[in-house]
């Protein structure tokens, strides 16, 4: 299902390069489906799109919870 929801939050991005909960999910997607490098890269343009949304804020906190080695949250 991940290859769906990276579909889908593609075609979101393209359309609103500003949902940010759009990067953050598709980073998600990313790295559950084993794309780490990606998902990584997603959520850094998630939080410079817009640093000061609450979703801004969320990529850079996974980005830096998986730089630290760790799991995203699956939810």
């Amino acid at each position: 299902m991940y290859e769906d929801a990276q579909t889908f939050l593609e075609k979101a991005l393209k359309l609103g390069p500003n949902l940010i909960e759009a990067h953050y999910e598709l980073g998600r997607a990313y790295w559950f489906s084993g794309d780490r490098a990606r998902a990584q890269q997603t959520w850094e343009d998630g939080f410079k799109t817009n640093k000061f949304n609450p979703w801004g804020k969320k990529c850079q906190e996974t980005l830096a919870l998986v730089q630290q080695g760790q799991e995203p949250p699956r939810t």
